[in-house]
């Protein structure tokens, strides 16, 4: 669900940053927060699994 926005950010946002296409090494890198050199792009799809289960266990306890 979230693979076209990430391929948004890859496709046309990172060669509008970068002036140039990117390896996926070099995505990578510009995952990384601001203070270890990166953009702190983050790649949505990889990181939606866990957010849901810590917004699941969030949610439980105030349920609770």
């Amino acid at each position: 669900m979230l693979e076209p926005l990430d391929r948004a950010i890859a496709e046309v946002l990172i060669p509008f940053i970068t002036e140039r296409n990117c390896s996926p090494a070099e995505r990578e890198l510009l995952e990384l927060p601001v203070l270890m050199g990166g953009l702190g792009l983050t790649n949505s799809a990889l990181r939606a699994s866990n957010e849901y289960d810590t917004l699941v266990s969030i949610m439980v306890s105030l349920v609770n």
